[in-house]
């Protein structure tokens, strides 16, 4: 799973990628990409009652070691329940 936010936007998205047999239009739901490029990642482990409230502070955290690209959404993908990688999306070099 993926979180999308969209700091420009201010909207947030869950995503998931689609499988084979899944029809996202039945369900009526949107399909779409997340933005290709660089991304400078950080990871929380732990429980997830714990890391889930460190997301936001970790992005922040992110962000300000880098100049980051404001065109592009911020990125947490769920990688197993104890495990969240944080993308904060960089200028492509």
């Amino acid at each position: 799973m993926y979180g999308r936010a969209d700091l420009g936007l201010n909207t947030y998205t869950v995503c998931t990628p689609i499988r084979q047999g899944d029809n996202p239009e039945a369900l009526r739901l949107q399909t779409g990409t997340l933005s290709g490029g660089a991304y400078l990642r950080g990871r929380l482990v732990g429980e997830p009652s714990v890391i889930y409230a460190l997301i936001g502070p970790g992005m922040d955290e992110l962000r300000t070691m880098v100049q980051f690209d404001t065109a592009r959404p911020l990125v947490e993908f769920y990688r197993r329940h104890d495990q969240v990688e944080l993308w904060v999306p960089i200028p492509s070099l």
